[in-house]
């Protein structure tokens, strides 16, 4: 127990020397004074919550000063005067004026440019029209020439015929070799409500059109030769070709009128 008690003190007389040369350098280095060692004093006298408490209150009294302050300044500045009031509104008008100049420029340009696009696109769908009208001129032309040529070669084997085969082959043309159903219009009023029947007299007029642009497109005499054929068998429908003839060039007006059928 006696040991034990010796280790203490031993031990705590350490101690004190060692505190007693750390304060004896601190003094020595210039690091403590007696102010310092008031000021450590004062802060190790107030705890932690006391000390931000303290803060938190001189933070909100300056805010309040310094609002009070300029309550104050406000407070202490003179009204403004109508010229002043008067300048201050102008200067608003003019600002308000310069926003609504840069806005309607702003609506002006985008105005523009949808014009010019509206412009483009007009332009590009005109050329769009211009090209398939060509087109279509074009295939229309191209047919045009394809079934000319082709009743030129028809015209061609038909004036090569002797006038007997070449009636024959016309009569078939049209379908039938009788003056009756040659005719290319039937009575007025004649079966009217027969659906049919019209249809049958429309192919009719059409089978005798193609006949008839044949004989006009052939030379006077293979033409004389053959409607002498017609005319020997059977003079009726001799007759009404010879009229169909007569009347071919008002017939070639009409929309219908088969191609090829320019007078040689």
């Amino acid at each position: 127990m006696k040991t034990l008690w010796n280790g203490f003190i031993i031990l705590a007389i350490a101690n004190l020397l060692a505190l007693g040369g750390f304060i004896g350098w601190l003094v020595s280095s210039d690091r403590l004074n007696m102010d310092r060692i008031r000021q450590i004093r004062m802060v190790l006298s107030i705890t932690i919550s006391e000390q931000a408490a303290k803060e938190a209150s001189e933070q909100a009294k300056v805010a309040q000063d310094k609002k009070t302050a300029d309550e104050a300044a406000k407070a202490a500045k003179p009204p403004l005067t109508a010229a002043e009031k008067l300048a201050a509104r102008v200067e608003a008008t003019q600002l308000d004026q310069e926003r609504a100049s840069r806005l309607r420029r702003e609506v002006e340009a985008l105005q523009s440019r949808l014009a010019s696009d509206s412009e483009k696109l007009s332009k590009e769908r005109q050329q769009l029209d211009a090209d398939k009208a060509a087109f279509a001129a074009t295939v229309a032309a191209q047919s045009a020439k394809t079934d000319d040529e082709q009743f030129q070669k028809s015209l061609g084997v038909l004036v090569g015929l002797k006038p007997a085969a070449a009636k024959t082959m016309l009569m078939q043309m049209m379908g039938t070799g009788s003056a009756s159903t040659a005719q290319p219009s039937a009575q007025p009023g004649a079966q009217a409500g027969d659906q049919n029947q019209q249809a049958s007299s429309a192919d009719t007029k059409a089978r005798l059109k193609q006949a008839v642009a044949y004989l006009n497109a052939m030379e006077e005499r293979p033409r004389s030769k053959i409607m002498a054929e017609f005319a020997k068998d059977d003079p009726r429908l001799a007759a009404d070709l010879l009229d169909n003839l007569r009347a071919f060039g008002q017939l070639a007006k009409t929309s219908d009128s088969p191609p090829g059928t320019g007078t040689k």
